[in-house]
């Protein structure tokens, strides 16, 4: 049975974001779009909706779908990872010392990286997850945190968030312009 999040920190009262233990699967995930937003475009990769940015993510424990209205040009994108397969040489590899300093935690710092390179598809041509940085944290609550981010030194208009679990982390960034 999926659940909606409520994020009113991020800035976008109509950002919808769902997250449901059974979409285990890209499969499972895509139908659970497919009931929450039916005009969504499913042949796409990522899917599409007509006057909607959306973002799907999903792993062993669960899947998140966010959407949002794009009329202002707000992007949204997901990420979520079962903690346990994160890897830290991995996260240090595409961050820079002072990122991996500035994150109480480089599982969060991963989330956050992959759910901003999401939210600037389609503009995202070219870049790689480590053209992001993760400019800023604020705790909110021990296992909640805001933050904003960079794309190759440039600030990325927007509002980060993650959420960090015993067995997943997830994030969801929103891009408030292009």
């Amino acid at each position: 049975m999926s659940s909606f999040i409520d994020l009113p920190h991020l800035g976008c009262p109509d950002l919808k974001v769902a997250f449901d233990p059974s979409w285990t699967t890209s499969e499972k995930i895509r139908g659970g779009l497919r009931q929450i937003l039916p005009e969504a475009c499913l042949k796409n990769s990522p899917p599409t909706a007509s006057g909607f940015s959306v973002s799907l993510s999903h792993c062993p424990e669960g899947g998140l779908i966010a959407y949002c209205p794009n009329k202002d040009l707000s992007t949204v994108g997901v990420d979520i990872e079962v903690t346990s397969r994160i890897n830290e040489k991995t996260v240090a590899r595409i961050s820079s010392q002072n990122e991996m300093a500035k994150s109480s935690d480089y599982r969060a710092l991963w989330v956050g990286k992959e759910a901003v390179f999401k939210a600037l598809w389609p503009n995202n041509e070219g870049l790689v997850v480590g053209d992001i940085s993760v400019d800023s944290w604020t705790l909110n609550g021990p296992n909640f945190r805001l933050f904003t981010a960079l794309c190759r030194g440039e600030k990325i208009s927007g509002m980060g968030f993650v959420s960090i679990r015993e067995h997943c982390h997830f994030s969801i960034f929103l891009q408030t312009s292009l």
